[in-house]
Formats: C-alpha cells, sequence, structure tokens
C-alpha cells in the first residue's frame, strides 16, 4: 500500500499544473482515491524490472522517461 500511495503523491505532483492543484501544507496531495483501498471490487497492477541505471528493482514505466547517469 505504501508503493501506491508514493506513486499516487508523484502521480498528483505531475497532474497539479494542469489541474491548478496545490499540496496542503506538508507537501502532499490529497489522496481520496487511494484512501478506501484495498477495495474488493478493485484491482491495481505494478510491475517491476530492474532500473537501467542501478538494476534495483524499480516500478516499470516509460523506459524513454528514464536517463542514463
Amino acid at each position: 500500500m505504501a508503493v501506491l500511495r508514493w506513486l499516487w503523491q508523484a502521480y498528483r505532483a505531475d497532474l497539479a499544473p494542469v489541474v491548478h492543484g496545490l499540496p496542503y501544507a506538508d507537501g502532499r496531495y490529497q489522496a481520496r482515491m487511494v484512501d478506501g483501498l484495498p477495495d474488493p471490487d478493485a484491482a491495481a497492477y505494478l510491475a517491476w524490472r530492474p532500473h537501467p541505471n542501478t538494476g534495483e528493482a524499480a516500478p516499470a514505466g516509460r523506459p524513454d522517461r528514464w536517463t542514463s547517469s
């Protein structure tokens, strides 16, 4: 559940300029969409693969958005 909450905060931060959403004073965004989880009527999938820079397991995303250091 912690990974889902972290990903939700990252998603909301990316979306903030589009929806003009500001975080709370502590830097977090509202998490109403994930507060009710886990839910027997909902499913979520998270794919993992080695990160191209570190080789450690990381959530899979679009490889073209990853940069080499």
